[in-house]
């Protein structure tokens, strides 16, 4: 049995587009635990079955994240209840 391209891509957009909520509920909560200062340059990079993924521009920015990685994670949790654990990547 054949799939057509456009079966395909509609899987694909369906994905993307889930996977852009996922990223703008997990940017919601970043909002809501830290200062316009703290969040300046972290940014969701990837989300994965249960982890979010953040990028970080240098390592202060990083340990401020770590300090409040609890918070966060149970901020993100009220939007994405499968989420157990947050990775950060630096610059």
């Amino acid at each position: 049995m054949t799939t057509h391209i456009k079966d395909i891509l509609s899987g694909f957009f369906s994905k993307q587009s889930q996977l852009n909520q996922q990223r703008e509920k997990a940017g919601k909560a970043i909002k809501k635990v830290f200062t316009i200062e703290e969040r300046e340059g972290i940014f969701v990079k990837q989300i994965l079955e249960n982890e979010v993924v953040l990028y970080s521009p240098s390592s202060s920015c990083t340990y401020n994240i770590t300090l409040k990685r609890k918070t966060l994670l149970e901020e993100i949790n009220k939007e994405l209840p499968k989420v157990k654990k947050i990775t950060i990547h630096t610059r």
